[in-house]
């Protein structure tokens, strides 16, 4: 599987660059780098996470389009300092709605069919733990008896993540390659919440070579990409590590949690929804 999805991912950054298709940069972000990280974990996670990768890499094949992501600074999972982003694609003109707990959400149109949340950032962060219904009416017809300009589309987005077991004055994770390094966080039980976790490790030279005697260390990215269940807890194995540089300061350990979907029909409806937090290791033997 683990081979099948590279091969995949390979395909389809070959194909952004030739731009035979207009691709989602949003997924692109998160689903894969130029340097094609390697992937790995639940065999059936990985085949949802691909087929909806498959599905909305074309922007222009889709309806609608929403991107609501948060990079969350703190660990406890709470909202203060975190930066949310939204992006909406629908028809020029459209009329969008949102419901979620009660709040009302409004939208800006800042040019044909881009969209963007104006509710302020405390009204956004309720997003959270919340199922989302989000209906777009009245775009443009754009070809004889569309119909896709009226849509919707219900998401549940799981709880903030919060990640555990990190000791506020250990800034720093220490790592070791040969033994590596549980990670926890709170699990969200909602039975909605079913695309797991996605662990991220990353060696960016531009970061780490910024110290000095570090000549020695490779000039390329090397990122590793694990996808496994949200039951609150993962050991980064020996294995896991294995293609990771030593020594390093600023190894990059990165937790995602989100939901997504993408509707049935010739013009389908992505919805792509995450909350993610950083921290940083030192890797040593």
């Amino acid at each position: 599987m683990k081979n099948n999805l590279s091969l995949v991912f390979l395909l389809l950054s070959f194909i952004s660059c030739v731009k035979t298709v207009e691709t989602n940069d949003h997924y692109n972000h998160f689903l894969f780098s130029k340097n094609q990280p390697s992937w790995s974990g639940d065999p059936q996670l990985l085949d949802k996470l691909t087929a909806f990768y498959l599905k909305t890499k074309d922007e222009k094949a889709l309806a609608g389009d929403i991107w609501i992501e948060r990079n969350n600074p703190m660990a406890d999972g709470s909202f203060a300092n975190g930066v949310l982003d939204t992006y909406i694609k629908s028809d020029a003109g459209a009329q969008l709605s949102l419901a979620a707990g009660g709040l009302t959400y409004t939208f800006k149109e800042h040019s044909a069919g881009r969209f963007s949340m104006t509710n302020s950032k405390e009204e956004k962060y309720q997003l959270y733990g919340q199922t989302l219904t989000i209906a777009s009416k009245m775009g443009n017809q754009l070809r004889k008896n569309d119909t896709t300009l009226n849509w919707n589309s219900s998401l549940y987005i799981p709880k903030p993540l919060a990640v555990t077991g990190l000791d506020a004055i250990e800034r720093v994770l220490p790592i070791s390659k040969s033994v590596g390094r549980t990670i926890t966080w709170v699990p969200d039980p909602h039975p909605a919440n079913d695309k797991g976790v996605i662990i991220r490790l990353r060696y960016d030279p531009v970061v780490e070579k910024m110290r000095p005697n570090t000549d020695a260390l490779p000039t390329q990215r090397i990122e590793k990409l694990i996808i496994v269940p949200d039951n609150g807890h993962y050991h980064i194995t020996s294995l896991d590590l294995e293609g990771f540089p030593l020594p390093l300061k600023n190894f990059e350990i990165t937790i995602y949690r989100g939901n997504y979907q993408v509707s049935e029909g010739n013009r389908p409806v992505a919805f792509f929804a995450f909350d993610y937090y950083t921290t940083r290791g030192e890797l040593n033997n």
